[in-house]
């Protein structure tokens, strides 16, 4: 009776084991992404809007990074870290207008299982931007970017 029920708790065990890892569920995708959204700015007495929708096009700069050719509505965007250097340069065209956007950012690897292999996480240390058009600032909201957080990174303030 006791050799029955400590081979039974076994059998559960390793049961349990194999298909908390076997799940394809947990592979993700190599390529990271930094969210962004998008805020109207206003003088230092008023509130500052969230979620503000405004025409984007968005060009990857360094390292060169496919976009869409024209602009859409949003209120947001996702802008790749580059897997190859510690900086990220992209073109964000509001209205046809073009502002340049630089992340420097540090990346660090993560083992994820057997079947998955590793991923990227990567750490925003500082954004800057031409601050020239319509840009007011950027503010990082968190500076970690992993897979699936599901938080905004960065917020940029739009005049």
């Amino acid at each position: 009776m006791k050799f029955n029920v400590i081979s039974i708790v076994i059998v559960v065990l390793v049961l349990l084991g194999v298909s908390c890892t076997g799940s394809d569920d947990i592979c993700l995708s190599g390529q990271m992404s930094a969210t962004t959204g998008f805020y109207s700015n206003r003088s230092s007495t008023e509130t500052t809007d969230k979620d503000t929708t405004i025409n984007m096009r968005v060009l990857g700069l360094h390292p060169r990074i496919d976009s869409s050719h024209q602009e859409v509505s949003t209120n947001g965007i996702f802008l790749p870290l580059s897997m190859e250097s510690d900086s990220t340069i992209f073109e964000l065209f509001k209205d046809g207008i073009g502002e340049t956007v630089v992340f420097y950012h540090e990346k660090e690897l993560a083992y994820v299982s057997e079947e998955c292999g590793f991923i990227f996480h990567f750490t925003i240390n500082s954004v800057k931007y031409t601050d020239t058009k319509y840009i007011a600032r950027i503010e990082i909201a968190d500076k970690e970017v992993s897979y699936n957080k599901g938080t905004e990174n960065v917020k940029i303030y739009i005049d």
